[in-house]
């Protein structure tokens, strides 16, 4: 077996040239990065969970259009790119600029000094936001005469932390103002991409910049994030057997509880291949121990926010899966839109038997969260869990019968109102 000693994981490391320079283990995506970037549309939104890769897809995107060629020795994208060129690049992280308009207006401001700084840009005392940012953008061009790279990571990060509050209109209303000007500086633009976490449909970005193309459930970027299964066998081979060795299992059997912890993600039907969360992988296998690395992660929702969340992802899985299931039924002869209900239906079953297996994990997850802090082992928590978890059964249960009832197995389930 290969020494793990001597094998770093990136566990909690974002920078793409700190994990090359460092030596630290790559899961290699620059193929479908350079596909991306050359054979893609020019303005593009992706939507992943947090901690899932986001933002070092966005450095690794930042440096191969700084044309840092010696960061990429080894890797796919070796094989494609012969040019490197050398483009300007504005990257924004959303993420720094909290939940208030005053604080989303100064991270901007801040941003934006840094980069009239470098471009030597004199900005008048009543220019808006806006203009600075067409400035920038404009002056980055005309000054290295190449078109400019554009790339904002966790653009909803204020949105989400400001929403349901009095602050989340006027934060939108920034955004507004200021990203609008991205579809009007098209000819100065070479590549525009944007992640998030949630698409805010009809507010913020969305609805001024709408030749934006959400490529989320595009099937040929199903696996630009996260690691997937043969990535994970092909790549992280002898950490899966220390692994294995620690808790005295086989190779498979390991593979197999890894699997059932943190795999399962399918982000286009017409590409179902597992995705396992790669925050939660690397650390699993960093510490050859099996935890609740993705939601003890979260800094915002704590235990009762993640219990809250397994609630509403079930609820929600269930009745969509109930609705397509009855659709099915009542459609007759439209095959087509038939077989759209049907995948998306056994979508629905596939991610209600994922969250079953984090609610029955979730026990580790509140143990944990006990010994932290004893004032968190409440009755309450206890009983939340204690009602999770068979509802959990009772829905997987339910869709599984729905399945069989319209495969021609079974008679029509009899849905109880406790549902």
């Amino acid at each position: 077996m290969v020494e793990t000693n001597d094998r770093k994981l990136p566990v909690g490391i974002q920078s793409f040239e700190e994990i090359r320079k460092g030596e630290y283990l790559y899961v290699d995506k620059t193929d479908i990065i350079w596909q991306l970037a050359n054979r893609g549309k020019k303005y593009n939104y992706l939507s992943r969970p947090r901690r899932f890769g986001k933002s070092v897809l966005v450095d690794t995107l930042e440096a191969y259009f700084m044309g840092k060629k010696e960061l990429f020795g080894g890797l796919k994208i070796m094989e494609l790119e012969t040019e490197w060129v050398k483009r300007p690049v504005i990257r924004l992280d959303m993420s720094q600029a909290g939940a208030e308009p005053k604080s989303v207006r100064s991270y901007l401001d801040d941003a934006f000094h840094t980069f009239e700084t470098e471009y030597g840009i004199v900005v008048r005392p009543d220019s808006s936001l806006a203009v600075r940012f067409k400035n920038i953008i404009e002056t980055a061009c005309n000054k290295t005469g190449q078109q400019v790279a554009i790339l904002i990571d966790e653009y909803d990060s204020p949105l989400q932390h400001s929403w349901k509050t009095p602050e989340h209109e006027a934060c939108t209303s920034v955004y507004r103002e200021v990203f609008a000007v991205l579809k009007a500086q098209d000819k100065y633009e070479k590549f525009v991409f944007i992640t998030g976490v949630t698409k805010f449909t009809q507010i913020s970005l969305f609805s001024v910049l709408n030749n934006l193309s959400n490529i989320s459930f595009n099937p040929e970027y199903a696996a630009l994030c996260g690691i997937t299964k043969e990535e994970a066998l092909r790549d992280f081979k002898p950490e899966i057997s220390k692994l294995a060795a620690k808790k005295e299992w086989t190779f498979e059997e390991a593979v197999t509880q890894l699997t059932t912890y943190y795999d399962g993600y399918h982000f286009s039907h017409e590409n179902m291949v597992d995705v396992f969360n790669p925050f939660s992988l690397i650390n699993a296998l960093s510490d050859s121990d099996l935890k609740n690395y993705w939601a003890s992660s979260g800094a915002i929702l704590g235990f009762s926010g993640v219990l809250l969340c397994f609630a509403i992802r079930l609820g929600l899985l269930f009745h969509v899966g109930q609705l397509c299931g009855q659709r099915i039924v009542n459609l007759g002869g439209n095959r087509l839109l038939k077989a759209a209900l049907q995948r998306l239906f056994l979508l629905c079953l596939g991610q209600a038997v994922r969250v079953r297996a984090e609610i029955c994990a979730a026990p580790r997850l509140f143990a944990l969260e006990v010994q932290r802090d004893p004032a968190l082992g409440r009755a309450d928590h206890a009983d939340q869990l204690t009602l999770l978890l068979p509802l959990a059964a009772a829905h997987t249960l339910a869709l599984r019968e729905l399945f069989h009832f319209l495969h021609g197995t079974a008679s029509p389930p009899n849905y109880s109102s406790s549902l």
